[in-house]
């Protein structure tokens, strides 16, 4: 009996995790769109964000890129 009680505290932390990860890459790739960057620019952050879940993400959002000045 106490399995089961920690094995659905496990499941409610795993989904927990998993919706904030995704909310995280959502909320920086809004953030990224409204961005005056070059294509090639927002691709590689777009990368960055999607290969790198959660440290890309909270990098975007330290590094914070400033719109691109030609």
């Amino acid at each position: 009996m106490q399995n089961f009680a920690i094995s659905y505290i496990l499941q409610f932390v795993n989904i927990l995790l998993i919706v904030s990860w995704m909310v995280l890459s959502i909320i920086s790739l809004f953030q990224l769109k409204d961005k005056t960057l070059s294509s090639t620019t927002k691709a590689i952050w777009v990368l960055i964000v999607i290969c790198v879940p959660i440290l890309g993400a909270i990098a975007l959002f330290i590094v914070n890129p400033s719109d691109a000045t030609e």
